[in-house]
């Protein structure tokens, strides 16, 4: 998909709408599971994922004209580095304004996303796999909240971005063994976490 995701950006950074939708429904599914596993439950029950989401992607649109293609993880890079700026800014708001218990209301329509969702996480499951009810996907992402936050990392960057353990060595600071280490020791817990893997972790 590297060379298609060139030829949209590029046709899309010379004003063409119909390619930059395209770029933006490719990408969005995966850009949905990040940010809510990032924003965890706590900022979910304050914030709007529909409306960080949207935000996220309205930074996407923005940013295309001034991105140079390089590679699908740098690309991929660049975008999940806006969505991760985007919730790091939302949750220091609300720590800021000590928020905390204050206002909690169900914020999201229940069924908004779903399909997106079961597209975006059904990259953390073997390809045998499926999703049968839209309930195994919010309990997976339920499960994948109850991380520890370095396991919640590591498994957005090799899953919602596609990143290799070399990448995520990078990234982190450490080497590509010790990623993938982290990476393994990370997914056996989510599955142990969630009552329906029965192995099914890819």
């Amino acid at each position: 998909m590297g060379a298609n995701s060139e030829t949209l950006l590029r046709q899309a950074a010379a004003g063409d709408a119909h390619a930059l939708e395209q770029l933006i429904q490719f990408h969005e599914p995966n850009l949905l599971a990040f940010v809510r596993s990032r924003a965890g439950e706590a900022l979910r029950a304050r914030e709007s994922v529909r409306d960080l989401l949207q935000e996220v992607l309205l930074e996407v649109a923005r940013g295309v004209p001034h991105v140079e293609y390089r590679s699908e993880a740098e690309f991929r890079g660049w975008l999940y580095a806006l969505a991760e700026r985007r919730v790091l800014d939302r949750a220091r708001h609300y720590r800021r304004e000590k928020r905390e218990g204050a206002g909690l209301r169900s914020i999201d329509d229940p069924e908004a996303y779903d399909e997106l969702l079961i597209e975006g996480f059904s990259s953390v499951l073997s390809p045998s796999h499926v999703l049968q009810r839209k309930e195994e996907v919010h309990q997976l992402e339920h499960a994948f909240s109850q991380l520890p936050p370095q396991d919640r990392e590591v498994l957005s960057l090799a899953f919602f971005c596609g990143m290799t353990s070399s990448e995520i060595g990078s990234k982190l600071g450490i080497s590509p063994d010790s990623a993938r280490q982290r990476k393994n020791r990370a997914k056996t817990r989510l599955a142990a976490l969630w009552d329906g893997s029965d192995g099914a972790m890819v």
